[in-house]
């Protein structure tokens, strides 16, 4: 398993000492790590963001599989979490994207447009019912398409990758199967 302090100090943007008192901190509380280190000013919001999307990724690779926890969804809702048990995959000002599961959480496409002024919002769902309601509902909501064919990725199945510009891809279980034939590039990843 990969731990978010492992990430945080892998990519240099906290030192081991700070990582310790932190994990002090929380046997303390019942707070994430990354929520005391923002606290004391050693992580900003986008690091969080992105340390949290890494480990999201290399620990969950298979969209229908991710779940974020409370404190992370308050992390990128604030107040809508209590509200909302959508996923918040990546928040950043240019865009927003989330993986729906249900249709009672289709509002918070509303909400978060008008309480956090939040427009570009992409929505992953997993499965191709639940994006024809959203369609139905949303006409003119963003659905996630795969990085390779630009098919939706309504899938259970369907894996996320991270660009080294931090970019949050999806490719869809058609196109991950034809890249693993041609490449056998995750073929280590499956066994």
């Amino acid at each position: 398993m990969v731990l978010f302090g492992q990430i945080l100090l892998t990519t240099g943007l906290i030192t081991q000492k700070d990582l310790e008192l932190a994990i002090e901190e929380q046997k303390k509380s019942p707070r994430l790590l990354g929520e005391i280190l923002r606290e004391r000013g050693l992580l900003s919001r986008k690091d969080l963001w992105e340390a949290w999307t890494a480990q999201l990724v290399l620990k969950t690779p298979q969209i229908g599989a991710l779940k974020a926890p409370l404190e992370v969804r308050r992390l990128a809702f604030g107040e809508l979490a209590e509200h909302y048990n959508a996923t918040p995959i990546s928040v950043s000002q240019n865009e927003t994207v989330l993986l729906i599961n249900s249709k009672n959480d289709f509002p918070i496409l509303d909400d978060l447009n008008v309480l956090y002024g939040i427009e570009q919002i992409t929505v992953v769902v997993t499965s191709k019912e639940l994006e024809d309601e959203l369609k139905k509902t949303y006409p003119n909501a963003r659905i996630a398409k795969c990085a390779k064919c630009s098919e939706s990725v309504a899938s259970q199945t369907t894996r996320i990758m991270i660009t080294e510009e931090k970019k949050v891809l999806f490719v869809c279980d058609e196109c991950y199967k034809q890249i693993e034939r041609d490449t056998g590039i995750f073929e280590e990843e499956n066994r």
